[in-house]
């Protein structure tokens, strides 16, 4: 079976990132994706918060 890749960038308000992030994540496992790896950041006055994922799909 052959596996596909996706690679996504998601943002959000610092305040509100966590419930976002999760619901993101749900919305993509949802469609079958699975988190391979994720790394975060956030912009200079720590207003957004910012996460880059890459997803497997069988």
């Amino acid at each position: 079976m052959e596996e596909n890749y996706k690679f996504e960038t998601f943002k959000a308000e610092a305040s509100s990132f966590d419930l976002e992030f999760t619901n993101f994540l749900n919305s993509k496992s949802s469609e079958s994706w699975k988190v391979e790896s994720c790394s975060y950041c956030h912009d200079d006055m720590g207003k957004q918060t910012y996460a880059s994922c890459i997803f497997k799909r069988k």
